[in-house]
């Protein structure tokens, strides 16, 4: 009975964090890449793992600084482009197994993109 109570203490506790792990392996739309996220010191960093694309540089940080807005429920950070030559804010919702990271471009526009939990 005790582990029962404490097993619902702890799922009830997950629920009022808000934030689920986006830790693990994630590809991208077109399937062409992998990339891994994990947590270190306090924020999100994704790594490119693996590309069919030839001149990406696998093992290239691409999302760095990854942090999540309780107020705002939503994780913050900046992504580069595999070369590092350019960066950009990014808004990352978790859409269930699908991750929607949202870029702006230009001063009103905004880029979404989406990556998929691998399993």
């Amino acid at each position: 009975m005790k582990q029962l109570l404490i097993l619902f203490a702890c799922i009830i506790l997950t629920k009022i964090a808000g934030a689920q792990s986006i830790n693990g392996r994630w590809r991208s739309e077109d399937k062409s890449r992998i990339y891994k996220i994990e947590e270190k010191e306090g924020a999100y960093q994704a790594l490119l793992e693996k590309s069919n694309r030839k001149d990406d540089h696998e093992h290239s940080v691409i999302l760095d600084n990854v942090t999540y807005n309780k107020k705002k429920k939503r994780y913050e950070g900046i992504i580069y482009t595999v070369d590092r030559n350019n960066s950009r804010p990014v808004i990352i919702t978790e859409e269930g197994n699908k991750l929607k990271l949202r870029l702006k471009r230009l001063v009103f526009e905004n880029v979404d993109t989406y990556w998929y939990r691998e399993q």
